[in-house]
């Protein structure tokens, strides 16, 4: 079984034989939600690609635990990354759509106002919006035992996401009438790919046309219609199972 994942952020310069304390929200993560007990392995995190493997080493009360380090390692940073640009959905199916995008190893989340978004931020919104996504991205970078987690951008409109594709290696605009179905493509062998997924209702013809001249190419997941807040998800599934995944 693979070992707990907790967030600390100075682990950068820890060394085998460090102790290092959680406390605060993650200590009580870790005490009172996981029950870690002495012994038990754990690994610590920076969100960053840095992991510290150690053993919970003394437990304090129900919000801190103390961890002795064993081993420090650096991820590196994927060869092929991914960014998906994710329509804001109402409820709470924008924060699926995090959580699910985060799961399947997704790099950076760009929150996207669309003509027919249900949903509204306005900078107050934004605000929070934003801090509701990196909560449960982080969650589900727990959960997946993450050592580096997806950035959360600031909310923007189709006219910066347009501007994004002529900066990527690959960008895919998913649609439902698209005649390109998303098993033909080749995935590039580095660099960056996009993913743009509409909102419930679907992108304009506008806004298609606007992402298409820019360089996205229109691409259909099959026959069915999928929610936004699993559109995503099963669109990087694909691309994985064509580069990360085979290696």
């Amino acid at each position: 079984m693979t070992a707990p994942v907790f967030l600390h952020s100075a682990i950068g310069t820890a060394q085998p034989g460090d102790v290092l304390q959680l406390t605060a929200a993650e200590g009580r993560h870790a005490v009172s939600a996981m029950r870690v007990c002495v012994n038990e392995r754990v690994d610590l995190v920076d969100g960053q690609g840095t992991r510290a493997q150690g053993v919970v080493a003394l437990i304090s009360g129900r919000d801190s635990c103390s961890v002795r380090v064993s081993d420090v390692s650096t991820e590196p940073e994927p060869v092929l990354s991914f960014v998906v640009a994710q329509s804001l959905l109402k409820g709470e199916h924008d924060e699926r759509a995090v959580d699910a995008l985060t799961q399947v190893g997704v790099d950076a989340i760009i929150p996207l106002q669309t003509e027919r978004c249900v949903v509204r931020w306005d900078s107050e919104r934004a605000e929070r919006g934003q801090a509701r996504w990196e909560a449960a991205s982080g969650a589900a970078a727990r959960q997946s035992r993450r050592a580096r987690w997806p950035v959360i951008h600031r909310p923007v409109d189709i006219k910066a996401v347009s501007d994004l594709c002529a900066q990527v290696d690959l960008a895919l605009v998913l649609e439902a009438q698209a005649s390109l179905p998303i098993g033909d493509l080749t995935m590039p062998a580095g660099g960056k790919v996009l993913v743009i997924v509409g909102p419930e209702g679907g992108l304009s013809d506008g806004e298609l046309a606007l992402l298409t001249k820019a360089g996205a190419r229109p691409t259909r997941l099959g026959a069915e219609v999928l929610r936004g807040s699993a559109a995503g998800f099963a669109a990087v599934a694909a691309c994985l199972a064509g580069s990360r995944w085979c290696s």
